[in-house]
């Protein structure tokens, strides 16, 4: 893709399904639009964007030319944190008691225990 072969061009060498082709040219526009803000610190929406893309601190630092230490204090300073979302062990068919958690950039935390009845 980044020497400019097409999607289908690269389907018929690789016999990759063009869906996993899209996702992966939508990651590297993401990383052009990135790459192309003006100098100085991206917007707390830019920074979002990415991380809810699932860009880490250190590959958004390689595209903006700073350290990783650099686009974590770029999160902090506009209060973008991680949230944490549990994953439903038991499919919702009885009550989950070791439930999981994994982190993303959405609004609502789930990481609160869920409270029971007493």
């Amino acid at each position: 893709m980044r020497l400019g072969l097409s999607d289908a061009e690269i389907a018929a060498i690789t016999a990759w399904d063009p869906w996993f082709l899209r996702q992966i040219r939508h990651i590297l526009d993401l990383e052009a639009a990135f790459t192309a803000l003006p100098a100085g610190t991206p917007t707390r929406e830019q920074l979002r964007q990415m991380k809810r893309a699932g860009f880490a601190d250190r590959r958004l630092g390689a595209l903006r030319g700073v350290d990783e230490a650099t686009v974590r204090a770029w999160r902090h300073a506009a209060n973008l944190r991680p949230v944490y979302k549990r994953v439903d062990t038991c499919a919702a068919e009885f009550e989950a008691h070791t439930p999981y958690l994994y982190s993303t950039y959405e609004d609502e935390c789930e990481a609160a225990p869920p409270r029971t009845a007493r």
